[in-house]
């Protein structure tokens, strides 16, 4: 199996998030590798999205990821300006309250240009989308989902609040939507029941690679799971490159059908399951 075909295969969820960086990265690099940062990017599978580049991992948890070094985001061990482009990908609602504007000053600091974040931000229905999600995992399998409950623990960043803490330090961000949250919670709950059935490893892989070929292109809109922030120190062009690279289609109608549809087919997948269990 080919390392494409591997990461076309990751849950849509963490598909989306490190191709959203690899995109941006993309427009980012001009003829010659960036020196990435990932901050809070444990196991370290940015490497295989960005191929080109000279990345770093940082994390709390242990690794022996190469170029991966376990340490508190709020604390990098690395001098000022020591990155072309720092990212923190679903990291920051896991970090405390309190500490969030330490943790996002010492991204700006160790960056000399870009600066990527994402992460969900609180919103009445991002919260009720989460809290459906943790309620089934939990109906499901007895068990909590810990990731998850590290959200409704902490409570998630204002938006507000983090563009503020850019702009004090002149890196006024773009912000744009990723993982359409009307897809996000069916599939969610999709893949939480296909986990609960026997053997269903190759089907799980299945729909995710079936959701990342069909859907990414289409996930760039509001209501979003999650939001894009993206900063310049220098480069302020590439803002309107990434406002452009991730517009919305204009095939509205197209992709709601095509959302209905694939809602339908997990629907029936659902339905022969529950009529096999029957037999």
């Amino acid at each position: 199996m080919t390392t494409k075909t591997k990461l076309i295969e990751l849950p849509f969820d963490q598909y989306q998030r490190y191709r959203d960086v690899q995109e941006i990265a993309d427009l980012a690099r001009d003829k010659k590798p960036l020196k990435v940062l990932d901050v809070g990017g444990h196991p370290g599978i940015i490497k295989e999205f960005l191929t080109k580049d000279d990345t770093t991992i940082v994390d709390i948890l242990p690794c022996d990821t190469p170029n991966y070094i376990q340490t508190d985001g709020s604390n990098l061990p690395f001098e000022d300006d020591s990155f072309d482009f720092v990212c923190s990908l679903d990291a920051l609602e896991h970090v405390p309250p309190g500490n969030r504007e330490k943790f996002l000053n010492e991204m700006m600091r160790v960056s000399k240009n870009y600066v990527v974040l994402i992460c969900p931000f609180h919103n009445e229905n991002i919260k009720l989308a989460e809290e459906i999600t943790y309620e089934f995992y939990n109906k499901t399998f007895n068990a909590p989902l810990t990731v998850l409950g590290e959200h409704l623990q902490h409570g998630l960043p204002e938006l507000d609040e983090i563009k503020k803490i850019f702009e004090e330090k002149g890196m006024e961000p773009t912000v744009i939507p990723s993982g359409y949250l009307f897809n996000w919670l069916p599939l969610q709950i999709a893949k939480i029941y296909i986990q609960s059935l026997p053997d269903a490893q190759q089907l799980n892989a299945m729909i995710d690679k079936f959701y990342n070929t069909n859907y990414y292109e289409l996930d760039h809109k509001e209501p979003s799971y999650r939001k894009v922030l993206v900063a310049s120190k220098q480069t302020k062009n590439i803002l309107g490159k990434v406002e452009k690279r991730f517009a919305p289609s204009s095939n509205g109608s197209k992709e709601e059908v095509k959302s209905f549809d694939t809602f339908s087919m997990l629907m029936s997948l659902f339905d022969l399951q529950h009529k096999n269990q029957m037999e």
